[in-house]
Protein backbone atom coordinates (compact mmCIF):
# COMPACT_ATOMS: atom_id res chain seq x y z
CA UNK A 1 0.00 0.00 0.00
CA UNK A 2 1.05 3.73 -0.82
CA UNK A 3 1.25 6.02 0.96
CA UNK A 4 -1.74 8.06 0.00
CA UNK A 5 -3.79 4.63 0.97
CA UNK A 6 -4.27 3.22 -2.34
CA UNK A 7 -2.26 0.16 -4.28
CA UNK A 8 -0.19 0.08 -6.91
CA UNK A 9 -0.62 -3.89 -7.55
CA UNK A 10 -2.72 -5.43 -9.40
CA UNK A 11 -4.37 -7.69 -7.15
CA UNK A 12 -4.27 -4.07 -4.44
CA UNK A 13 -6.15 -2.67 -7.30
CA UNK A 14 -8.88 -5.24 -7.94
CA UNK A 15 -9.66 -5.45 -4.17
CA UNK A 16 -9.97 -1.30 -4.42
CA UNK A 17 -11.90 -1.44 -7.08
CA UNK A 18 -14.64 -3.41 -5.46
CA UNK A 19 -14.98 -1.23 -2.36
CA UNK A 20 -15.12 1.65 -4.53
CA UNK A 21 -17.85 0.45 -6.44
CA UNK A 22 -19.10 -0.78 -3.51
CA UNK A 23 -19.13 2.27 -1.66
CA UNK A 24 -20.19 4.47 -4.03
CA UNK A 25 -23.26 1.56 -4.59
CA UNK A 26 -24.20 2.51 -0.72
CA UNK A 27 -23.41 6.30 -1.34
CA UNK A 28 -26.01 6.71 -4.05
CA UNK A 29 -28.87 4.71 -1.69
CA UNK A 30 -27.92 7.45 0.65
CA UNK A 31 -28.02 10.51 -2.21
CA UNK A 32 -30.57 13.27 -3.25
CA UNK A 33 -32.73 10.56 -5.40
CA UNK A 34 -33.80 8.16 -2.66
CA UNK A 35 -33.48 10.21 0.14
CA UNK A 36 -35.33 13.41 -1.28
CA UNK A 37 -36.88 12.59 -4.58
CA UNK A 38 -38.18 9.14 -4.22
CA UNK A 39 -39.80 10.11 -0.24
CA UNK A 40 -41.01 13.69 -1.15
CA UNK A 41 -44.57 12.39 -2.54
CA UNK A 42 -45.12 10.78 0.76
CA UNK A 43 -43.96 13.88 2.76
CA UNK A 44 -46.44 15.89 0.23
CA UNK A 45 -49.71 14.53 1.28
CA UNK A 46 -49.38 14.83 5.00
CA UNK A 47 -47.40 18.22 4.82
CA UNK A 48 -50.29 19.40 2.20
CA UNK A 49 -53.32 18.38 4.66
CA UNK A 50 -51.22 19.76 8.36
CA UNK A 51 -50.59 23.01 7.04
CA UNK A 52 -53.24 23.37 4.15
CA UNK A 53 -50.86 23.99 1.48
CA UNK A 54 -51.55 23.42 -2.36
CA UNK A 55 -49.28 20.56 -3.67
CA UNK A 56 -47.70 23.35 -5.74
CA UNK A 57 -46.67 25.28 -2.91
CA UNK A 58 -45.26 21.86 -1.25
CA UNK A 59 -44.01 20.87 -4.65
CA UNK A 60 -42.21 24.76 -4.69
CA UNK A 61 -39.45 23.51 -1.99
CA UNK A 62 -38.73 20.57 -4.35
CA UNK A 63 -38.18 22.73 -6.78
CA UNK A 64 -36.03 25.36 -4.69
CA UNK A 65 -33.91 22.05 -3.28
CA UNK A 66 -33.26 21.52 -7.03
CA UNK A 67 -32.55 24.76 -8.18
CA UNK A 68 -29.84 25.07 -5.41
CA UNK A 69 -28.41 21.59 -6.27
CA UNK A 70 -27.96 22.51 -9.97
CA UNK A 71 -25.94 25.57 -9.01
CA UNK A 72 -23.54 23.32 -6.63
CA UNK A 73 -23.23 20.97 -8.67
CA UNK A 74 -20.64 22.09 -11.22
CA UNK A 75 -19.00 23.93 -7.67
CA UNK A 76 -18.93 19.98 -6.41
CA UNK A 77 -17.26 19.12 -9.61
CA UNK A 78 -14.63 21.53 -9.76
CA UNK A 79 -13.73 21.42 -6.10
CA UNK A 80 -13.45 17.10 -6.87
CA UNK A 81 -11.22 17.91 -9.39
CA UNK A 82 -9.03 20.18 -7.45
CA UNK A 83 -9.16 18.93 -3.42
CA UNK A 84 -10.41 15.78 -4.13
CA UNK A 85 -13.83 13.89 -3.97
CA UNK A 86 -13.24 12.79 -0.73
CA UNK A 87 -13.19 15.58 1.22
CA UNK A 88 -16.30 16.91 -0.86
CA UNK A 89 -18.26 13.90 0.40
CA UNK A 90 -17.29 13.90 4.08
CA UNK A 91 -18.24 17.38 3.90
CA UNK A 92 -21.32 17.12 2.06
CA UNK A 93 -22.62 13.94 3.71
CA UNK A 94 -22.47 15.72 7.16
CA UNK A 95 -24.46 18.73 5.91
CA UNK A 96 -26.97 16.63 4.26
CA UNK A 97 -27.83 14.58 7.61
CA UNK A 98 -28.40 17.61 9.43
CA UNK A 99 -30.65 19.20 6.58
CA UNK A 100 -32.36 15.86 6.46
CA UNK A 101 -33.00 15.81 10.51
CA UNK A 102 -33.81 19.71 9.93
CA UNK A 103 -36.82 19.29 7.49
CA UNK A 104 -38.82 17.72 10.62
CA UNK A 105 -38.88 20.85 12.56
CA UNK A 106 -40.04 22.82 9.55
CA UNK A 107 -43.32 23.85 10.25
CA UNK A 108 -44.04 27.11 7.68
CA UNK A 109 -43.47 27.47 3.91
CA UNK A 110 -40.53 29.74 4.81
CA UNK A 111 -39.14 27.35 7.06
CA UNK A 112 -39.83 24.37 4.73
CA UNK A 113 -38.19 26.62 1.78
CA UNK A 114 -34.86 28.03 3.60
CA UNK A 115 -34.05 24.07 4.70
CA UNK A 116 -34.27 22.57 1.32
CA UNK A 117 -32.31 25.68 -0.17
CA UNK A 118 -29.35 23.86 2.16
CA UNK A 119 -30.89 20.83 1.32
CA UNK A 120 -30.08 20.85 -2.28
CA UNK A 121 -26.45 22.69 -1.68
CA UNK A 122 -25.52 19.60 0.56
CA UNK A 123 -27.03 16.97 -1.36
CA UNK A 124 -24.23 17.95 -4.60
CA UNK A 125 -21.34 17.79 -2.25
CA UNK A 126 -22.64 14.06 -1.63
CA UNK A 127 -24.22 13.12 -5.21
CA UNK A 128 -23.00 11.65 -8.35
CA UNK A 129 -20.25 14.51 -9.02
CA UNK A 130 -17.98 13.51 -6.50
CA UNK A 131 -18.98 9.35 -6.52
CA UNK A 132 -18.31 9.05 -9.86
CA UNK A 133 -15.28 11.13 -10.10
CA UNK A 134 -13.59 8.43 -8.06
CA UNK A 135 -15.55 5.45 -9.62
CA UNK A 136 -14.83 6.44 -12.97
CA UNK A 137 -11.49 6.80 -12.22
CA UNK A 138 -11.19 3.37 -11.40
CA UNK A 139 -12.48 1.73 -14.17
CA UNK A 140 -12.43 1.46 -18.00
CA UNK A 141 -13.23 -1.49 -19.99
CA UNK A 142 -16.01 -2.23 -17.34
CA UNK A 143 -17.11 1.19 -16.95
CA UNK A 144 -20.57 1.27 -17.82
CA UNK A 145 -21.32 -1.34 -16.05
CA UNK A 146 -19.91 -0.06 -13.11
CA UNK A 147 -21.74 3.19 -13.40
CA UNK A 148 -24.86 0.98 -14.29
CA UNK A 149 -24.59 -1.26 -10.71
CA UNK A 150 -23.52 1.99 -8.55
CA UNK A 151 -26.74 3.56 -9.96
CA UNK A 152 -28.81 0.54 -9.88
CA UNK A 153 -27.77 -0.87 -6.94
CA UNK A 154 -27.57 2.57 -5.11
CA UNK A 155 -30.64 4.59 -6.24
CA UNK A 156 -33.13 1.50 -7.48
CA UNK A 157 -32.77 -0.25 -4.27
CA UNK A 158 -32.34 2.72 -1.91
CA UNK A 159 -35.52 4.30 -3.81
CA UNK A 160 -37.81 1.37 -2.96
CA UNK A 161 -36.17 1.30 0.64
CA UNK A 162 -36.71 4.66 1.54
CA UNK A 163 -40.18 5.27 -0.42
CA UNK A 164 -40.94 2.00 2.33
CA UNK A 165 -39.33 3.08 5.31
CA UNK A 166 -40.83 6.64 5.19
CA UNK A 167 -44.35 4.91 4.47
CA UNK A 168 -43.82 3.02 7.93
CA UNK A 169 -42.27 6.01 9.94
CA UNK A 170 -44.68 8.30 8.85
CA UNK A 171 -47.55 6.17 9.43
CA UNK A 172 -46.48 4.76 12.78
CA UNK A 173 -44.44 7.95 14.31
CA UNK A 174 -45.38 10.94 12.08
CA UNK A 175 -43.77 12.75 9.28
CA UNK A 176 -41.49 14.47 11.73
CA UNK A 177 -40.26 11.89 13.00
CA UNK A 178 -39.55 9.99 9.84
CA UNK A 179 -37.26 12.99 8.48
CA UNK A 180 -35.12 12.85 11.70
CA UNK A 181 -34.90 8.98 11.67
CA UNK A 182 -33.69 9.44 8.03
CA UNK A 183 -31.04 12.18 8.91
CA UNK A 184 -29.45 9.83 11.55
CA UNK A 185 -29.45 7.20 9.08
CA UNK A 186 -26.78 8.83 7.13
CA UNK A 187 -24.67 9.43 9.36
CA UNK A 188 -24.41 5.90 10.33
CA UNK A 189 -24.05 4.72 7.73
CA UNK A 190 -22.26 6.17 4.35
CA UNK A 191 -20.45 8.55 6.26
CA UNK A 192 -18.27 6.21 8.00
CA UNK A 193 -18.01 3.91 4.75
CA UNK A 194 -16.68 7.16 2.91
CA UNK A 195 -14.00 7.76 5.48
CA UNK A 196 -12.94 4.51 6.50
CA UNK A 197 -12.88 2.84 2.83
CA UNK A 198 -13.38 5.04 -0.12
CA UNK A 199 -10.07 6.32 -1.37
CA UNK A 200 -9.30 7.61 -4.98
CA UNK A 201 -7.34 5.97 -7.97
CA UNK A 202 -3.95 6.51 -9.31
CA UNK A 203 -3.01 7.39 -12.56
CA UNK A 204 -2.44 4.39 -14.61
CA UNK A 205 1.37 3.56 -14.91
CA UNK A 206 2.89 4.20 -18.54
CA UNK A 207 5.59 1.24 -19.05
CA UNK A 208 8.99 2.15 -20.63
CA UNK A 209 12.46 2.69 -20.11
CA UNK A 210 11.11 4.30 -17.07
CA UNK A 211 7.56 3.68 -14.68
CA UNK A 212 5.81 6.88 -14.88
CA UNK A 213 2.19 7.70 -14.24
CA UNK A 214 0.25 8.62 -17.60
CA UNK A 215 -0.88 12.18 -17.81
CA UNK A 216 -4.55 11.98 -17.66
CA UNK A 217 -6.60 12.10 -20.83
CA UNK A 218 -9.05 14.68 -21.95
CA UNK A 219 -10.14 18.54 -22.87
CA UNK A 220 -10.72 21.27 -20.52
CA UNK A 221 -14.36 22.19 -19.15
CA UNK A 222 -14.27 25.47 -21.81
CA UNK A 223 -12.86 22.66 -24.46
CA UNK A 224 -15.72 20.84 -23.84
CA UNK A 225 -18.46 23.43 -23.69
CA UNK A 226 -16.77 24.76 -27.39
CA UNK A 227 -18.33 20.63 -28.56
CA UNK A 228 -22.39 21.19 -29.83
CA UNK A 229 -22.72 17.95 -28.53
CA UNK A 230 -22.01 18.88 -24.55
CA UNK A 231 -25.20 21.03 -25.54
CA UNK A 232 -27.02 18.72 -27.23
CA UNK A 233 -26.02 16.21 -24.27
CA UNK A 234 -27.59 19.42 -21.96
CA UNK A 235 -30.43 19.73 -23.57
CA UNK A 236 -31.34 15.73 -23.71
CA UNK A 237 -30.52 15.71 -20.13
CA UNK A 238 -32.64 18.78 -18.91
CA UNK A 239 -35.89 18.42 -21.07
CA UNK A 240 -35.61 14.01 -19.91
CA UNK A 241 -35.16 14.36 -16.24
CA UNK A 242 -38.03 17.27 -16.31
CA UNK A 243 -40.45 15.09 -18.11
CA UNK A 244 -39.52 11.51 -16.08
CA UNK A 245 -38.63 13.32 -12.92
CA UNK A 246 -41.93 14.87 -12.54
CA UNK A 247 -43.74 12.02 -13.03
CA UNK A 248 -41.70 9.81 -11.12
CA UNK A 249 -42.34 12.51 -8.17
CA UNK A 250 -45.73 12.79 -8.44
CA UNK A 251 -46.48 9.29 -9.16
CA UNK A 252 -47.51 7.97 -5.52
CA UNK A 253 -50.15 11.26 -5.85
CA UNK A 254 -51.15 10.36 -9.50
CA UNK A 255 -52.50 6.89 -8.30
CA UNK A 256 -54.38 7.84 -5.30
CA UNK A 257 -56.35 10.48 -7.17
CA UNK A 258 -56.65 7.49 -9.79
CA UNK A 259 -58.78 6.00 -7.01
CA UNK A 260 -55.66 3.27 -6.00
CA UNK A 261 -55.31 2.96 -2.13
CA UNK A 262 -52.34 4.25 -0.58
CA UNK A 263 -50.36 0.99 0.05
CA UNK A 264 -51.02 -0.52 -3.63
CA UNK A 265 -49.73 2.96 -5.00
CA UNK A 266 -46.77 2.63 -3.31
CA UNK A 267 -46.01 -1.06 -3.50
CA UNK A 268 -46.41 0.49 -7.74
CA UNK A 269 -44.36 3.27 -6.66
CA UNK A 270 -41.75 -0.02 -5.34
CA UNK A 271 -42.32 -1.26 -8.83
CA UNK A 272 -41.12 1.83 -10.74
CA UNK A 273 -38.14 1.85 -8.50
CA UNK A 274 -36.93 -1.77 -8.97
CA UNK A 275 -37.27 -1.19 -12.85
CA UNK A 276 -35.15 1.79 -12.35
CA UNK A 277 -32.57 -0.06 -10.90
CA UNK A 278 -33.32 -2.78 -13.93
CA UNK A 279 -32.82 0.40 -16.39
CA UNK A 280 -29.35 1.41 -14.98
CA UNK A 281 -27.67 -2.00 -14.56
CA UNK A 282 -28.68 -2.62 -18.25
CA UNK A 283 -27.62 0.54 -19.94
CA UNK A 284 -24.70 0.16 -17.93
CA UNK A 285 -24.25 -3.55 -19.30
CA UNK A 286 -24.81 -2.48 -23.00
CA UNK A 287 -22.67 1.14 -22.89
CA UNK A 288 -19.58 -0.95 -22.22
CA UNK A 289 -20.52 -3.04 -25.32
CA UNK A 290 -21.73 -1.04 -27.95
CA UNK A 291 -19.85 1.91 -28.45
CA UNK A 292 -22.27 4.51 -29.45
CA UNK A 293 -24.55 7.22 -27.38
CA UNK A 294 -27.29 5.55 -29.57
CA UNK A 295 -28.06 3.42 -26.35
CA UNK A 296 -30.29 6.41 -25.55
CA UNK A 297 -33.08 5.91 -28.11
CA UNK A 298 -34.52 2.87 -25.84
CA UNK A 299 -34.42 4.66 -23.00
CA UNK A 300 -36.14 7.60 -24.16
CA UNK A 301 -38.40 4.95 -26.04
CA UNK A 302 -39.50 3.77 -23.01
CA UNK A 303 -39.86 6.24 -21.41
CA UNK A 304 -42.28 7.67 -24.21
CA UNK A 305 -44.20 4.10 -23.64
CA UNK A 306 -44.51 4.87 -20.41
CA UNK A 307 -46.51 8.30 -20.88
CA UNK A 308 -48.78 6.62 -23.37
CA UNK A 309 -49.54 4.20 -20.90
CA UNK A 310 -50.24 5.61 -17.83
CA UNK A 311 -52.02 8.66 -20.03
CA UNK A 312 -54.52 5.86 -20.75
CA UNK A 313 -55.24 3.48 -18.16
CA UNK A 314 -57.11 3.41 -15.74
CA UNK A 315 -56.41 0.12 -14.01
CA UNK A 316 -53.83 -1.06 -11.49
CA UNK A 317 -52.26 -3.37 -13.98
CA UNK A 318 -52.11 -1.09 -17.15
CA UNK A 319 -50.71 1.70 -14.55
CA UNK A 320 -48.27 -0.96 -12.80
CA UNK A 321 -46.94 -1.46 -16.40
CA UNK A 322 -46.39 2.67 -17.28
CA UNK A 323 -44.90 2.51 -14.14
CA UNK A 324 -42.69 0.22 -14.78
CA UNK A 325 -41.54 1.44 -18.40
CA UNK A 326 -41.35 5.18 -16.35
CA UNK A 327 -38.93 3.12 -13.98
CA UNK A 328 -36.64 1.81 -17.07
CA UNK A 329 -36.44 4.80 -18.83
CA UNK A 330 -35.57 6.99 -15.45
CA UNK A 331 -33.17 4.60 -14.48
CA UNK A 332 -31.44 4.19 -17.84
CA UNK A 333 -30.97 8.00 -18.83
CA UNK A 334 -29.20 7.91 -15.17
CA UNK A 335 -26.28 5.98 -16.62
CA UNK A 336 -26.15 7.97 -19.47
CA UNK A 337 -24.69 11.23 -18.73
CA UNK A 338 -21.52 9.97 -16.61
CA UNK A 339 -20.64 7.68 -19.04
CA UNK A 340 -20.78 9.76 -22.28
CA UNK A 341 -18.89 12.20 -20.29
CA UNK A 342 -16.06 10.30 -19.59
CA UNK A 343 -15.89 8.92 -23.54
CA UNK A 344 -16.60 12.56 -25.07
CA UNK A 345 -13.92 14.69 -23.75
CA UNK A 346 -12.13 12.07 -21.32
CA UNK A 347 -11.03 12.61 -17.32
CA UNK A 348 -8.84 15.81 -17.08
CA UNK A 349 -11.81 18.03 -16.31
CA UNK A 350 -14.08 14.94 -15.69
CA UNK A 351 -15.40 16.79 -12.63
CA UNK A 352 -16.52 19.85 -13.73
CA UNK A 353 -17.92 18.67 -16.76
CA UNK A 354 -20.46 16.06 -15.65
CA UNK A 355 -21.23 18.36 -13.02
CA UNK A 356 -22.59 21.02 -15.51
CA UNK A 357 -24.24 18.02 -17.55
CA UNK A 358 -25.93 16.73 -14.06
CA UNK A 359 -26.78 20.67 -13.33
CA UNK A 360 -28.97 20.01 -16.82
CA UNK A 361 -30.83 16.81 -15.05
CA UNK A 362 -30.90 18.60 -11.51
CA UNK A 363 -32.81 22.06 -13.37
CA UNK A 364 -34.77 19.44 -14.78
CA UNK A 365 -35.65 17.70 -12.11
CA UNK A 366 -37.04 20.91 -10.79
CA UNK A 367 -39.33 21.34 -13.13
CA UNK A 368 -40.77 18.84 -13.87
CA UNK A 369 -42.64 18.20 -10.74
CA UNK A 370 -43.80 21.76 -10.56
CA UNK A 371 -45.35 21.50 -13.78
CA UNK A 372 -47.30 18.35 -12.70
CA UNK A 373 -48.16 20.12 -9.36
CA UNK A 374 -49.21 23.24 -11.56
CA UNK A 375 -51.16 21.54 -13.89
CA UNK A 376 -52.90 19.55 -11.09
CA UNK A 377 -53.99 22.42 -9.33
CA UNK A 378 -55.07 24.49 -12.41
CA UNK A 379 -57.07 20.91 -14.02
CA UNK A 380 -57.39 18.78 -10.96
CA UNK A 381 -55.93 16.17 -14.12
CA UNK A 382 -52.43 15.38 -14.45
CA UNK A 383 -52.80 14.13 -17.85
CA UNK A 384 -52.21 17.35 -19.61
CA UNK A 385 -49.06 17.55 -17.90
CA UNK A 386 -48.27 13.60 -18.41
CA UNK A 387 -48.91 14.28 -22.70
CA UNK A 388 -46.74 17.07 -23.01
CA UNK A 389 -43.95 15.07 -21.30
CA UNK A 390 -44.42 12.57 -24.21
CA UNK A 391 -43.49 15.12 -26.49
CA UNK A 392 -40.39 16.04 -24.22
CA UNK A 393 -39.60 12.80 -24.79
CA UNK A 394 -39.71 12.44 -28.97
CA UNK A 395 -37.57 16.01 -28.20
CA UNK A 396 -34.84 13.72 -26.78
CA UNK A 397 -35.37 10.88 -28.84
CA UNK A 398 -34.51 13.40 -32.04
CA UNK A 399 -31.46 14.99 -30.91
CA UNK A 400 -29.96 11.75 -29.21
CA UNK A 401 -30.13 10.40 -32.84
CA UNK A 402 -27.94 13.30 -33.84
CA UNK A 403 -25.18 12.72 -31.56
CA UNK A 404 -21.81 12.12 -32.93
CA UNK A 405 -19.08 9.27 -32.19
CA UNK A 406 -17.57 8.91 -29.12
CA UNK A 407 -13.76 10.64 -28.88
CA UNK A 408 -12.29 8.70 -26.35
CA UNK A 409 -13.24 5.21 -26.97
CA UNK A 410 -13.09 1.84 -24.71
CA UNK A 411 -9.57 0.98 -23.69
CA UNK A 412 -7.90 -2.04 -21.67
CA UNK A 413 -7.60 -1.86 -17.84
CA UNK A 414 -4.21 -1.36 -17.27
Amino acid sequence: MLANGTFSDSDGRRRQQLIAGLVVAVGAAFAFGPMVFSTFSLFMLPLSAEFGWTRAQAAMALTICACCAAIANPLAGRLSDRIGPRRVLLAGLLAFAVCNAALGFATNLVELYAVHVLLGASAAACGFVPYFKILVGWFRTRRGMMIGLAIGLGTGVGSVMMAQLARVLIDIYGWQVARLVMGGLILLIPFPMVWLFLREAEPAPVVGPTVAAAPVEGVSAKGARADLNFWKIFAISAVGTSCLAGAVVHLVALLVDRKIDLATATTIFSICATSKAVGQITVGFLQDRIPSARIGLLVYGSGLLAFVTIVFGHEAPVLTLGAAFLGLAFGGEMSLAPYWASRYWGMKAYGEIYGLLYCASVIGSAIGPLVMASVFDTTGDYRPAMVAFAGGMGLCLLLNMTLARFTYPIRPES
